[in-house]
């Protein structure tokens, strides 16, 4: 399959960018598949409203193979969401309590962003990763082995 279907990429690069955790790039891999054996596109239309406005869009309305995907989308995009600052683009700016003189913001100096596969990414996306990881494993009960008996 030779064309680009413009509406796939769209949609699974949206993805990836917002992907934290280890099962959402799972999700992004199972998408890829899906993409490569599908015949036919999505509705540019429809990925766009999905990427520009998420919490408020419907996935149902997405046709059924990829209604799960899109949902997960609005999943990822409400719990980023819910996270905080931390996790939007570097183009943000700190908050108002901010007394650092100012400087010409980020956006303003057009720096290119990661690709979302690129090392550069995964190195911005590491201190949120650990933060996640060592969240989980606080919270796994640790068991202490049983003594053998004689």
């Amino acid at each position: 399959m030779s064309s680009k279907r413009i509406a796939f990429q769209k949609f699974i690069n949206a993805m990836r960018k917002i992907s934290l955790e280890v099962n959402d790039l799972e999700i992004c891999k199972r998408l890829d598949i899906l993409m490569a054996t599908s015949k036919e596109d999505l509705s540019l239309s429809l990925i766009n409203d999905l990427v520009s406005d998420p919490i408020h869009f419907d996935p149902k309305i997405i046709p059924e193979p990829f209604t799960q995907y899109a949902r997960h989308y609005v999943y990822m995009a409400k719990r980023n969401a819910k996270l905080g600052p931390q996790l939007d683009s570097p183009s943000q700016e700190g908050g108002e309590d901010s007394d650092l003189p100012t400087e010409p913001s980020k956006s303003q100096t057009k720096k290119p962003k990661p690709r979302a596969g690129s090392t550069k990414h995964r190195e911005e996306q590491e201190p949120v990763r650990q933060a996640l990881v060592t969240r989980v494993i606080k919270e796994i009960p640790v068991k202490k082995p049983k003594k053998p008996k004689k």
